[in-house]
């Protein structure tokens, strides 16, 4: 069986014709879209843990994670999600999710965690943290 993976994709905020970024005053917080791809479980979250860490180190305090390629999500995925979260809203920041596929929603529902993330369907939808954006499919 060949071993899990993952990849990781970050897009500068604004990517040239692919997303629109909020528009933020000089000096505010900056914006980062990680498109993240395959599984999300023990064996790749920390990697994207270390990502994010350094994102948020480097003084990032929006992240969009695209997860529209994540194919499954465990509990080790869901704690990197979290504990992201916490240190972005720690720095006033924030962590939204986008395009969650059917069974990465359900598992954010079974866990109660679709009510603590901001959902959005894309990426796109979430840079502009649109409150009316449709919710991402179940």
């Amino acid at each position: 069986m060949p071993e899990p993976s993952a990849s990781f994709g970050e897009l500068p905020s604004p990517a040239p014709d692919r997303y629109a970024a909020p528009e933020h005053p000089a000096g505010s917080e900056r914006s980062v879209v990680l498109e993240v791809v395959g599984e999300l479980d023990l064996a790749t979250g920390p990697e994207l843990q270390a990502r994010l860490a350094a994102l948020i180190d480097s003084g990032v305090r929006e992240v969009v994670l695209d997860l529209t390629e994540v194919s499954f999500l465990d509990s080790s995925g869901l704690s990197v999600l979290v504990t992201a979260m916490k240190r972005l809203r720690a720095g006033g920041g924030t962590l939204r999710l986008a395009g969650c596929q059917s069974q990465v929603q359900t598992i954010l529902e079974l866990t109660a965690l679709s009510r603590v993330f901001p959902l959005y369907p894309t990426a796109a939808a979430a840079l502009v943290g649109r409150a009316d954006a449709t919710p991402a499919p179940a």
